[in-house]
């Protein structure tokens, strides 16, 4: 990979078109597939929920997410089993100064309005969504200053280095200004203009979303030509549509009927494995857990591979902190947490908590697959290191504002799965930035020294170490992966790419030909 970090100005600007195709993987993609073996005109697609809104920069959830990745665009973006970074409506980058960036931006690209994309859309999109009422905003706090040096060319001041800038750039969808400044969020949320491969041709709330392929985009003409979408929250109703043939892809296929799936000849089950770990939070500010011993006790108490392999029927993989052993980052140093529990019990009683202790726990109403049968497994397991467990679930609007208050002593998240280190630590949010959950100055440097750091075998060392501690520390208890699982029709050849951070990137619907 070219190392962007070293060159200058003038090597930049001549040699773009080259420093972008650098980060180009070198697999065949989807709008390069010949079209004499395109056979699939319409697709239907079968979400969990309905889409609140299609501004990027008023709506985070999953299936807002999956519109926007095909409507709108940002600069650079992830692709492939590899994670790699590749140029979308930036076509190159550098940073000659560690908080200096500078992107060059694909020419002849138009929104579907018809009108050309320039650097006036990205410099009023970072303004926006550095705003307190946007989502977006903690993937801008730290730039001060956004400067447009000629029409395909911005440059971006930040209060501070930050080397993983682009990875976290990947949600950052870029805005049209004209549309956005007329119609407010609003309007955009409504009948959003982008520069992505689909355009917004109807939308009939409860019912129905569809999308048209752009013929103008920058890319060329994608299939299918069209793609209807439905919020569907019923799994049972979600699996009919699919058996009777009125659905091409549906998401969130349940444990119990995923083999009613692999015995129809007509349907394919796709297993995703390790999208969106779980992790429950230790409010290490208050007490039992402000005590480590306690934290590291529950963790030798659980037994992980009864979830995995019990509940989950194998559909998923085991953690222990938060990074998967398969990632660079995950360190191999750090505890490996295996089911202990005359190791539990002895820090309990070092921790002066050897006759057991009880407590709140903490949950968000049908947040995980068998959330339920999981966190009764879970409050049994500790049961037998004395540790009496009341599990109270609530609804999303109860939960969310207790959670981010630190109105808990342990309580439920998760997060997406992403190449890049401090996009999983960035993700938790309580780990160093958020002081109400928990606090570790060797975290906070390790972390600040990773973001400072350009070279990514040293920043993964050194995100190693801050995995280290963290699992030293216990800051969560982290026990599974719960793997995606997904329905198609044979006759269409699909499958999910690699990353599920961005839920629903436009790999999800596009088929190989």
């Amino acid at each position: 990979m070219v190392d962007h970090a070293r060159l200058t100005r003038r090597h930049f600007l001549t040699s773009t078109v080259a420093a972008g195709a650098a980060f180009v993987a070198p697999t065949t993609t989807w709008a390069q597939t010949p079209a004499a073996s395109r056979t699939v005109d319409q697709i239907t697609v079968l979400q969990l929920d309905e889409v609140a809104s299609l501004d990027p920069l008023a709506d985070f959830t999953n299936p807002g997410l999956q519109m926007h990745a095909h409507i709108l665009e940002p600069l650079i973006d992830f692709t492939g089993p590899d994670f790699k970074m590749t140029p979308k409506l930036a076509l190159g980058w550098d940073n000659p100064t560690p908080t200096t960036w500078r992107f060059k931006l694909r020419p002849n690209v138009t929104w579907h309005d018809g009108t050309p994309f320039t650097a006036e859309d990205v410099k009023y999109t970072f303004e926006k969504a550095k705003a307190p009422t946007s989502v977006k905003n903690r993937y801008l706090a730290r730039v001060q200053k956004v400067d447009i040096l000629d029409p395909l060319t911005i440059q971006v001041e930040l209060d501070a280095a930050y080397a993983p800038l682009l990875g976290s750039w990947v949600y950052l969808y870029i805005v049209q200004k004209k549309a956005y400044e007329s119609g407010g969020t609003a309007e955009f949320g409504k009948k959003p203009v982008g520069t992505g491969p689909y355009r917004l041709v109807d939308w009939q709330k409860q019912q129905q979303l569809v999308l048209e392929a752009y013929d103008k985009h920058w890319n060329g003409p994608h299939t299918p030509k069209r793609i209807v979408v439905r919020g569907i929250r019923e799994a049972a109703t979600r699996l009919a549509e699919l058996q009777t043939g009125r659905a091409d892809i549906i998401f969130g296929v349940p444990i119990e009927l995923a083999k009613t799936v692999e015995a129809n000849p007509q349907l394919k089950l796709i297993v995703q494995q390790g999208v969106r770990p779980p992790y429950f939070v230790f409010n290490s500010k208050k007490p039992p857990f402000d005590d480590r011993r306690v934290r590291q006790a529950m963790n030798y108490a659980v037994d992980r591979d009864a979830i995995v392999n019990g509940i989950l029927q194998g559909y998923g993989e085991v953690r222990i902190g938060p990074f998967s052993p398969t990632q660079a980052s995950f360190s191999p140093t750090g505890p490996p947490y295996k089911l202990d529990v005359d190791r539990a019990r002895a820090l309990l009683k070092e921790a002066g908590k050897d006759g057991g202790f009880s407590f709140t726990w903490l949950l968000r109403k049908d947040f995980m697959v068998k959330d339920e049968e999981i966190m009764q497994v879970l409050a049994n397991q500790l049961g037998k290191i004395g540790v009496k467990v009341n599990l109270q679930f609530l609804e999303s609007s109860v939960y969310t504002p207790r959670y981010a208050n630190g109105e808990f002593e342990m309580a439920v998240n998760a997060w997406g799965k992403s190449l890049e280190a401090d996009s999983v630590i960035t993700g938790l949010r309580w780990l160093s930035e958020n002081s109400k959950f928990y606090g570790n100055p060797q975290v906070d440097e390790a972390i600040n020294k990773a973001r400072a750091t350009f070279g990514v075998p040293e920043r993964t060392r050194v995100y190693q170490e801050a995995d280290r501690i963290l699992r030293e520390d216990a800051v969560g208890l982290f026990t599974h992966a719960q793997s995606e699982l997904y329905g198609t029709n044979r006759r269409y050849p699909w499958q999910p790419w690699a990353y599920a951070g961005n839920a629903g990137l436009l790999t999800y619907y596009v088929p190989k030909g």
